[in-house]
């Protein structure tokens, strides 16, 4: 009896084994169809660029021609005309001076970007990757669940045809020669005739 007990545990045991697999893999299937990817913004997106340095710049070109002016205000009209060139240079090396710290700081904040972008898609990518290894092998622990529950039901029920054992010597109720008048408990090659 403690046998047939025995084996009745090991069958429940296998029907929760693959009850549970078969609920853990519809889990696992789940959770990976609806993976989402995160969606990260970049900060270096809003960054403004400071048109401060070469406002700064501008003005120290307005104020070194304001002074140029001055001096050559004294001056004859011969003195002013040949300045003009030299001021008009001066002004366009100035100009040439404050876009190049535009240009530059567009450039950083385009580089920024452009790294963030590369940092974010590699975290998503990895973070993605994780997340759906973490559900195959949440998969994989449901069928390996499956599998054992199936194999413990094969072994229970193999458990339980030796129990049963139709007189193989295992002391069951069955060795009084119930099949053939052997009271050996192994079986006789003449069987009962069959009535109708």
């Amino acid at each position: 009896m403690a046998g047939v007990t025995t084996t009745l545990l090991g069958a429940a045991s296998a029907a929760y084994s693959i009850v549970s697999g078969e609920q853990q893999k519809a889990e696992a299937k789940e959770a990976i169809a609806n993976l989402e990817v995160p969606e990260l913004n970049n900060p270096y997106e809003d960054v403004r660029v400071s048109t401060v340095g070469s406002d700064l710049i501008k003005e120290e070109g307005q104020r070194r021609t304001a002074n140029i002016l001055n001096s050559l205000q004294g001056s004859g009209a011969r003195n002013m005309l040949s300045a003009v060139p030299k001021i008009v240079s001066m002004n366009n090396q100035i100009n040439k001076e404050a876009m190049r710290d535009i240009d530059s700081q567009m450039m950083k904040r385009e580089y920024a970007i452009a790294s963030y972008e590369e940092k974010k898609n590699r975290f998503e990518e990895n973070r993605y990757q994780n997340e759906l290894s973490g559900y195959g092998q949440m998969y994989d622990v449901g069928q390996h669940s499956v599998w054992n529950g199936i194999k413990t039901g094969i072994t229970s029920l193999g458990s339980l045809g030796r129990q049963v054992n139709f007189g193989g010597g295992a002391s069951n109720g069955f060795e009084s020669g119930m099949f053939g008048g052997t009271s050996s408990g192994g079986f006789s090659s003449e069987l009962p005739p069959l009535s109708f």
